[in-house]
């Protein structure tokens, strides 16, 4: 703050300054020349000067009497009093027209990353007979990596038998490649969430995700988490998620898929699986 400025602030009679300060005249530094202790003492002894003699004008006027009578002058705004109040009451309460989460997502609850679909609409349990190559496809939201595949048995199957599951990623669904392999009867020998450490796979947002299983063996098939079975549970023709299935088949299961072609049937019903 310059002395003319200074000055005129003293013209405020909150704020007035009743002397001058005394300001002692510096040389300007001069590039490769040796600084002045002199002038040193002169930066020190003016800002000193200067803090003293503001202190009393911060004392007589302090900021908060000035914003206190600022707030006043502006008055009422809507119905919560002074603008200030105005601010901080908007700021605590969403708008009106502001839906509430009332309850968690499937991301926030168990961290599935993507899902072919919501837990709570896959509480049917369908079995899968032997030799019926089932698939379940959906497309990304999202780009990241995935670590961990999910899917849910809610009854085992019973009997020696097998079971292999994979998991397939494209950028159409006629063109689906394997990414990971999930082998053996112990996955569908009990009931529960099932959870396949992957390493590393990368999911593009916009991308067809897949996962393929087969049983053969058992005498009593294993259940999968589905929708409701009915004519046209699944959703509209030719876009995804949607299941579909081949009878007849066996091991191994196909290393890439195309499953647009008409050797498919399409399921009543959508199974559940997740990525995280």
């Amino acid at each position: 703050m310059g002395l003319a400025r200074l000055q005129q602030v003293g013209h405020d009679p909150d704020l007035e300054l009743t002397t001058t300060l005394a300001i002692k005249p510096m040389e300007y530094a001069v590039r490769d020349r040796i600084a002045k202790s002199t002038e040193y003492n002169n930066v020190v002894d003016n800002v000193r000067d200067l803090d003293a003699r503001l202190g009393p004008v911060t004392a007589a006027a302090p900021a908060n009497a000035r914003l206190s009578a600022l707030e006043a002058n502006q008055g009422t705004r809507g119905t919560n009093g002074t603008i200030y109040a105005e601010i901080d009451a908007l700021k605590a309460s969403p708008p009106a027209d502001a839906v509430p989460n009332t309850c968690a997502d499937d991301t926030a609850l168990y961290g599935d990353t993507i899902a072919s679909r919501p837990r709570s609409e896959c509480w049917w349990a369908e079995p899968v007979s032997n030799g019926y190559l089932t698939i379940a496809a959906t497309r990304s939201t999202k780009t990241f990596t995935a670590t961990d595949l999910r899917f849910c048995i809610p009854a085992a199957a019973a009997g020696s038998g097998t079971f292999d599951l994979k998991l397939y990623t494209g950028t159409t669904l006629a063109n689906l490649t394997e990414r990971a392999t999930v082998s053996g009867a112990s996955w569908v020998a009990s009931a529960g969430v099932k959870h396949a450490g992957l390493s590393n796979i990368s999911i593009t947002k916009g991308s067809y995700v897949a996962v393929g299983f087969l049983c053969t063996g058992f005498t009593t098939s294993p259940k999968f988490s589905s929708t409701a079975v009915g004519t046209g549970a699944q959703i509209l023709i030719s876009e995804t998620p949607y299941s579909v299935w081949k009878s007849g088949q066996a091991l191994p299961l196909p290393g890439s898929l195309n499953i647009t072609d008409s050797s498919w049937t399409r399921s009543n019903q959508q199974f559940w699986f997740a990525l995280a």
